[in-house]
């Protein structure tokens, strides 16, 4: 994997230890405590921004395919929760 994939891959994996921490939403999205400067917007906007060119060329970026369907699961749901919440528009 070329060193641009893998930049773009470790972002997108970063942004989703941030989806799946609660501690940290908690510290940086309820509280506004740094040193961070994230919100819920900017992480769901980045998820999709970033990830739908991941996930539509996943096996360039050597994503299997059990990982590929767990991440549209993730893909899906926060689809859902967007729309539900209007936590940002898409």
């Amino acid at each position: 994997m070329n060193i641009n994939r893998r930049q773009r891959l470790d972002s997108f994996l970063e942004n989703i230890a941030g989806i799946s921490d609660q501690k940290y939403q908690e510290r940086v999205w309820v509280r506004i405590e740094g040193p961070e400067c994230d919100d819920i917007d900017d992480t769901v906007l980045d998820f999709f921004d970033d990830g739908n060119p991941i996930l539509e060329n996943f096996r360039d970026f050597e994503i299997t395919d059990t990982q590929y369907r767990i991440l549209m699961e993730l893909h899906k749901k926060l689809d859902i929760f967007t729309k539900t919440h209007g936590v940002l528009s898409i």
